[in-house]
């Protein structure tokens, strides 16, 4: 996409850390709800509109606005809690940011 603005309805976007999806330049725009992307690489571009755009996993690159990008894809995050917590994550010597908000574990 470049430097053009696109309204959608519906927008998945499912990359892989071997083979992210590379959206550059131009504008996203989506009226309400919410837009997940995963495992994305977005140089140059704005999101806008009502709705709310996650991107997880995924890299920025130059100017990008609009994007709310988080190093963690949910799944993978309610995994690692999991395991805190049939562990004994309270117990552990080395526990910090464990259950703390994006932030990275030690």
């Amino acid at each position: 996409m470049t430097t053009a603005t696109q309204t959608v309805n519906n927008f998945i976007a499912n990359g892989t850390a071997a083979s992210p999806i590379g959206l550059t330049g131009g504008t996203l725009t989506k009226a309400s709800g919410v837009v997940d992307a995963y495992e994305m690489r977005i140089t140059n571009n704005t999101a806008t509109g009502g709705a709310v755009f996650n991107a997880y996993a995924s890299t920025k690159a130059g100017t990008v606005t609009g994007w709310n990008f988080f190093s963690v894809i949910p799944s993978d995050s309610l995994a690692l809690v999991a395991l805190f917590n049939s562990t004994n994550g309270t117990g552990w010597t080395t526990k910090t940011n464990w259950l703390t908000t994006n932030k990275p574990v030690n």
